[in-house]
């Protein structure tokens, strides 16, 4: 994968994308307050928040996911108790539509935060 690449198909599709290039290394797409993807070019990783490791991607079908995940496609439950963070996973990724139906599961729980890359649907702090 090329970062540079990537940032250039990123901007064509969505010229709105605040993106941020690291030394042609990896870049940071900042889609809202609680979501930043990283694409690393090394080794083709693309995480969320530094924490989470969504995948290992070609430069276009990264493009394809983050261009899916700012459309607001993807929908990521964050935990955030301490007992989820030590042993458990942290993140649940869902595409919006099995979300939409199963949403009922995670609003109004506490220390849970939901969001997606153009809506929050529940923050927590």
């Amino acid at each position: 994968m090329e970062v540079d690449a990537l940032n250039d198909i990123l901007l064509q599709h969505d010229p709105s994308l605040k993106i941020e290039l690291f030394e042609n290394e990896y870049l940071n797409v900042y889609l809202s307050k609680y979501l930043i993807l990283s694409a690393w070019e090394a080794n083709e990783i693309l995480s969320l928040n530094n924490e989470f490791e969504l995948g290992h991607f070609e430069t276009e079908k990264m493009a394809d996911f983050i261009l899916e995940i700012a459309k607001g496609n993807i929908v990521f439950v964050e935990y955030r108790s301490v007992f989820r963070k030590l042993f458990l996973s942290k993140y649940r990724v869902f595409n919006k539509v099995k979300f939409l139906r199963i949403k009922s599961k995670f609003i109004d729980k506490k220390k849970v935060r939901i969001y997606s890359g153009n809506e929050i649907f529940q923050m927590a702090d």
